[in-house]
């Protein structure tokens, strides 16, 4: 309980959602809207602003080694599992315009993007999932624990 509080108050997807909280609340609170269109104009630019400063600083931070595969019945067939590309060097590839060249490398091509395709990936992409990635982090301290008290083993 105590490492995974330490990692939500230092994550910065968990402080985005605090942060859109607080503003939600502020507007449940606000009562009144501006009819002024020039008003609504500027706080949908706001809004998309915020929104891109915060995909721009995603896209900044250290890749990470983890891999995602695909699992769907699609697949039930085939040997193995689907790697999924979209990674960190796929985002920052696909923001600046150009795609992936191949489907089990991170490799980026130089042909552009077609808009079609760009918003094909965007729906492919993976979506940051904070929650799930805290679950996942304290499953992870949770079966580091039971090893320490000799309760889990590795063996099959």
């Amino acid at each position: 309980m105590r490492r995974s509080g330490e990692r939500v108050a230092t994550n910065q997807d968990f402080a985005y959602v605090r942060e859109d909280i607080e503003i939600f609340r502020k507007a449940q609170a606000d009562k009144t809207i501006s009819l002024n269109e020039q008003e609504r104009l500027k706080e949908k630019e706001e809004i998309e602003a915020r929104q891109k400063a915060r995909e721009k600083e995603r896209l900044a931070r250290q890749e990470t080694d983890q891999k995602v595969y695909e699992l769907a019945l699609r697949n039930v067939d085939l040997a193995g599992l689907k790697l999924v590309e979209k990674t960190n060097a796929a985002a920052k590839a696909l923001a600046a315009g150009v795609t992936s060249s191949s489907t089990n490398s991170a490799s980026v091509a130089s042909k552009p993007v077609t808009k079609a395709e760009a918003e094909e990936d965007e729906e492919a992409a993976i979506a940051v999932d904070a929650t799930l990635e805290e679950a996942e982090k304290i499953l992870a301290d949770y079966i580091r624990l039971l090893s320490q008290k000799g309760l889990a083993s590795s063996s099959r």
